[in-house]
């Protein structure tokens, strides 16, 4: 019997991204995928009427561009648009969570109409007392609402919507239960997800991301993404030089996200009392580039590895893609793989 995802349409600062699953007895298996660049990427202000039309635009050329099935869709927000706050309750307060919560985050976020997604995180012990933290996600109602319209006049169902760190953890952990580290370098920034036994436990931004690299490798080394992705596959000398010549100039950012995930750490090993992850998980086009996870991997002292989003499952349509094109899915995928297991 096969069952089939929602149709993932994932909204980028860059392009559309389009993709759905489906689960052949066990076995997911990609059914159609497309990707359409916005006309306006890499500009570094676009308003959001703009950018509303351009992604309705793309997306409706993404759902023309291959097999999809249906029109319920699954989309996510990104940390431009949700906030995550730690929220702490007592154990015997449990019963009023979501009064306490909603009174937490006014008080720090303000008047502003906002909808809350909390997630357990952990019981803990503080100042004498036992207390639930709670990883809450604080989306404004004006931007889900504008989510729905858009999807509205596409001529979709809208199933849900998710913050996308959370959804790109699923695609990284499906099957598993692991306790890992999760950095995406995106175009404008990064994000950086904890996550222990399969429980994500914390959400963090990084002010740097793959525009920022990039412009410092042409003008430090005068080559663009490309040139040095191509000299990944070279000779193994040639390799080595390029990874250590990409590695000095890339070193404020290096250090930058390094310093991050060392903060993220020490707050999971003291929730728990001692170390909570134990590896570093990374995706993103520019984590492709040599250098860049080994030189990360060193500075963090963690087990630092290329991330596979369709690691165990059938690529279909992406098979012929390289892992740099996968690796762009893999926020899609995870809303996929939520929409199957819902």
């Amino acid at each position: 019997m096969r069952r089939r995802s929602p149709i993932a349409l994932d909204f980028g600062t860059q392009a559309v991204t389009a993709l759905q699953v489906e689960d052949h007895a066990g076995a997911v298996v990609v059914r159609a995928a497309a990707r359409i660049r916005l006309p306006t990427a890499g500009t570094a202000v676009v308003d959001d009427d703009a950018r509303h039309r351009e992604w309705c635009a793309a997306a409706a050329t993404a759902l023309q561009a291959a097999p999809f099935r249906g029109r319920t869709v699954a989309s996510a927000f990104d940390l431009a648009t949700v906030a995550t706050r730690h929220v702490r309750v007592p154990l015997d307060a449990l019963d009023d969570a979501g009064n306490r919560i909603a009174a937490q985050i006014q008080a720090q976020d303000g008047d502003g109409e906002v909808s809350i997604c909390p997630v357990t995180v952990a019981d803990l012990y503080e100042q004498g007392e036992r207390k639930r933290e709670f990883l809450c996600c604080v989306a404004p109602t004006r931007a889900i609402e504008r989510r729905i319209a858009l999807l509205e006049q596409l001529r979709c169902r809208p199933h849900a919507i998710e913050l996308a760190p959370l959804a790109m953890v699923r695609a990284l952990q499906f099957g598993g239960g692991d306790s890992f580290a999760h950095l995406d370098v995106g175009a404008e920034d990064s994000r950086i997800t904890f996550v222990r036994s399969g429980q994500p436990l914390m959400v963090r931004p990084v002010r740097h991301g793959g525009d920022r690299c990039r412009t410092l490798l042409e003008e430090r080394l005068g080559l663009d993404l490309l040139a040095l992705q191509t000299l990944g596959t070279a000779a193994p000398d040639d390799q080595a030089l390029a990874a250590a010549a990409i590695e000095a100039a890339l070193a404020e950012p290096l250090e930058a996200i390094a310093a991050r995930i060392a903060e993220g750490i020490r707050y999971c090993g003291a929730l728990f009392g001692g170390r909570a992850v134990t590896a570093l998980r990374v995706t993103g086009r520019t984590a492709h580039l040599p250098g860049f996870v080994t030189g990360l991997g060193r500075r963090v002292g963690l087990t630092t590895e290329l991330a596979d989003p369709f690691d165990g499952i059938d690529p279909g349509p992406l098979a012929t893609a390289t892992a740099t094109q996968r690796t762009g899915y893999a926020t899609a995928l995870g809303l996929c793989l939520g929409g199957l297991a819902a």
